[in-house]
């Protein structure tokens, strides 16, 4: 699922969520609607999350704690919302 929304690396750490994106700032899914999915998850959800880029790769950051059953429940989210934003797109 994560795959699907463009990560290409997820971390869970000492309950601290980073999905690191795409790593090619040219790649077509930046210009993708699932992105553009992504993005809307963002804005409707800016207190749970922050986006960074750093050395060209974009990460998503979660501010809250995490385990693996929040985990799951986020990405599955922002996967609904992306998949959304794809067949209206």
């Amino acid at each position: 699922m994560a795959q699907k929304i463009g990560v290409e690396k997820l971390i869970l750490k000492k309950s601290k969520l980073i999905l690191h994106f795409v790593s090619d700032p040219n790649s077509a899914f930046y210009q993708s609607p699932v992105f553009a999915g992504v993005i809307n998850w963002m804005q409707q959800n800016g207190r749970k999350a922050s986006l960074k880029e750093e050395k060209g790769r974009l990460s998503l950051i979660f501010k809250e704690e995490m385990n693996i059953d929040k985990m799951v429940v986020s990405i599955r989210d922002i996967y609904f919302v992306a998949m959304g934003n794809q067949l209206n797109g």
